[in-house]
């Protein structure tokens, strides 16, 4: 459907809405202390999303803190290894005075993007929490969808 159409059948100008595609997007954070079972609640939704009907394409993003602060070089290092881990390629990345996030491809993943540095499906950032003490660390894919 075009802006067009959609705005016509919002406003109620267009009573039929059949031929009109609409996408919506629905944001769920699931926040556990425990890293493990995460498998069990991405299962668990997709399940109820099914008997609501809906085939859910989801995208992921995960958040936890390392109880240290560090260093930008550190970061860096941080997640130049879980790109190591997941066999990716890093393609490009942002760093400021306290926050480095890379994004890139690994063959591992699903769900991918395109940016003018190709196609990526993952993103990792870092960001010092001086509050906490610590570094945040998060991974999305393909792409961090949450507060970082």
């Amino acid at each position: 459907a075009s802006p067009e159409e959609i705005l016509a059948w919002s406003k109620g100008e267009v009573k039929k809405a059949e031929s009109l595609m609409i996408n919506s997007h629905l944001v769920i954070q699931i926040v556990r202390e425990d890293p493990n079972g995460w498998k069990d609640d991405y299962t668990y939704l997709t399940l109820k999303l099914h008997e609501a009907g809906i085939t859910p394409e989801i995208r992921s993003s995960f958040q936890g803190n390392v109880g240290e602060i560090m260093t930008m070089e550190k970061q860096v290092e941080f997640i130049q290894n879980i790109f190591t881990e997941l066999d990716s390629k890093i393609l490009e990345g942002i760093t400021t005075d306290n926050l480095v996030s890379l994004s890139g491809y690994s063959k591992k993943l699903q769900h991918s993007i395109v940016s003018p540095n190709g196609e990526i499906n993952v993103q990792i950032a870092a960001r010092v929490n001086q509050l906490n003490q610590s570094t945040m660390i998060t991974i999305g894919n393909p792409v961090i969808i949450m507060e970082y």
